[in-house]
């Protein structure tokens, strides 16, 4: 059974100073991809987690924060991903 988390889908709509930087942040340091189920997610991989909280909130997001594996990624980076 999926896990449904919270996301303000509309937050890319409408132009504002907020939505400009997360743009620019995925843009820099993010992903978008598509597991085999055929759900699409994106990422923001950073090492800054007071960042990447920021950015979660104004998403209006409730996903979780994780920290990758060291064996995959250099100096501990933390990811923020949610479903589109």
């Amino acid at each position: 059974m999926p896990v449904y988390k919270k996301v303000n889908k509309n937050f890319f709509k409408k132009w504002t100073p907020e939505m400009a930087y997360v743009l620019g942040f995925f843009a820099a340091d993010g992903t978008m991809i598509k597991n085999k189920r055929g759900a699409h997610f994106i990422e923001f991989d950073i090492t800054d987690k007071e960042i990447l909280l920021k950015i979660r909130k104004t998403l209006g997001s409730n996903h979780k924060i994780s920290v990758r594996d060291r064996r995959y990624a250099r100096n501990n980076r933390l990811k923020l991903g949610y479903r589109l």
